[in-house]
């Protein structure tokens, strides 16, 4: 295979792997948001503790994606 092709090619699977960890870290995100919903307190004061450790630009990237996907959910 050319060096070039081999170099889209490793390039395409990089996109691809980061965009697998994306929807992996999103999904674990909505699971967070339920568990902040939760009525046990463990399981509510965990989910507070997880989200306040969350970066600040990653919390509001993941609630965006998460209100961009329930209103397309909608339409």
């Amino acid at each position: 295979m050319p060096e070039d092709q081999a170099g889209k090619l490793e390039a395409t699977e990089n996109t691809i792997s980061a965009m697998a960890a994306a929807a992996a870290e999103q999904q674990q995100f909505y699971l967070l948001l339920g568990n902040l919903l939760s009525p046990d307190n463990v399981v509510r004061k965990q989910a507070e503790e997880t989200y306040e450790n969350i970066p600040g630009q990653s919390k509001i990237t993941f609630l965006l994606q998460a209100i961009r996907n329930t209103t397309a959910a909608e339409e």
